[in-house]
């Protein structure tokens, strides 16, 4: 759940962090930048997103060790008060982040010239943040310790020992997600312009892209970890991996108006040739090839439990290199269509007056790659 909230509130917000000049600030790089709404989604939304993360891996863990480790810490988890307990902390802390967060570093005019904030509202929310991190990290790391100790120095048989392995394993990959692209990419600027040190600006869009990372690798890990479904999670993940990084590197938008209807970038890169190459032979491949893989998994499926003899032709390389060729015919004829969608000039004129003035950018420059089709033409 709170993956899919972070998606689509990054999806949203794009926020974007950067550290210069002994400030370090956060803001919205989406086309929805000058909403006010924006801001209320960042500070109430995403914001407690990044604590409710942090307090979901260190609780996880903290179960984790005491029905391992610590009988008689398991046996309170049964308590109604002791759960009620540790869920006020993980509140109380989450709505100080969210309030100081709200408050403290709301931008002043001085601030918004380059004037760094003065007062000592901004130190103890910064506080608050890195206490709130240490203490989640310690957790993890100690509770994560002992659990592996006990693996090894306990009279266990093999096979509780693997199952024990399997499930730590489990826990601190789905763990470690959140933590390196979503913790650190936020606590970085923080730590960073406290030493007085600046981000170059292709570190200020690597941190910021790496925050898309986690709603993606999240369910990639559980599948990955489950031995029934690693042959279709490879397989699944590549395609999703490239899917990911061609969506990050151009954010395509699409529009419907006035019986044209079109997709562009709206990356940084909006206005680079390079956009070009990876929506018509990144992005657009992957949407097929998802779906054949999709299709392909449900077909194998059905051989394996309804279909013996079918099943059985799976083992013959024509058989299966005749579906690949199918597949992938049926890829390179998507791609080689895509070329009729290449917009005509006053398909770029059309939507340069529609659109110009709301993206900020000039529709009727050629290097700036949107794919489209008017009825009307």
């Amino acid at each position: 759940m709170l993956s899919v909230i972070f998606a689509i509130t990054h999806m949203l917000t794009q926020p974007f962090f950067t550290a210069f000049n002994g400030m370090g600030l956060s803001f919205a790089a989406s086309f929805i930048h000058e909403s006010i709404y924006t801001q209320y989604i960042m500070n109430f939304v995403m914001s407690p997103c990044y604590i409710a993360l942090l307090e979901c891996g260190a609780f996880n863990f903290l179960y984790k060790y005491a029905a391992t480790c610590n009988k008689s810490l398991y046996h309170r988890f049964d308590s109604h008060l002791f759960v009620f307990f540790l869920f006020s902390i993980a509140a109380l802390w989450l709505l100080l982040y969210t309030y100081f967060g709200a408050v403290f570093f709301a931008p002043t005019t001085a601030f918004r010239e380059k004037n760094q904030e003065e007062g000592i509202g901004p130190v103890i929310a910064l506080f608050n943040f890195l206490s709130l991190i240490f203490c989640c990290l310690g957790t993890m790391i100690w509770c994560g310790w002992k659990i592996q100790r006990m693996i090894v120095t306990n009279k266990l048989s093999e096979r509780a020992k693997k199952v024990h392995k399997q499930a730590l394993r489990l826990l601190v990959l789905q763990t470690s997600n959140p933590i390196f692209f979503v913790v650190f990419p936020v606590m970085l600027p923080l730590m960073l312009v406290n030493i007085g040190v600046s981000m170059p600006d292709y570190f200020s869009w690597f941190n910021a892209y790496s925050l898309l990372l986690f709603p993606l690798l999240n369910p990639i890990i559980f599948v990955i970890c489950t031995k029934d479904y690693r042959r279709f999670a490879i397989a699944f993940a590549v395609l999703s991996i490239i899917f990911a990084s061609c969506h990050l590197l151009t954010q395509p938008y699409e529009a419907i108006f006035d019986s044209v209807g079109l997709s562009f970038a709206g990356s940084f890169l909006h206005d680079s040739p390079a956009v070009w190459y990876l929506m018509s032979f990144g992005v657009s491949p992957c949407y097929i090839a998802l779906l054949e893989c999709g299709a392909f998994s449900f077909f194998y499926k059905y051989a394996a439990t309804c279909n013996k003899p079918l099943y059985a032709r799976f083992n013959d390389p024509f058989f299966v290199g005749g579906l690949s060729a199918v597949a992938a015919l049926w890829l390179g004829l998507y791609t080689y269509f895509g070329v009729f969608f290449a917009p005509t000039q006053a398909l770029r004129e059309k939507v340069a007056i529609a659109l110009n003035d709301r993206f900020q950018t000039d529709f009727r420059n050629l290097d700036v790659h949107i794919s489209g089709i008017d009825i009307n033409e």
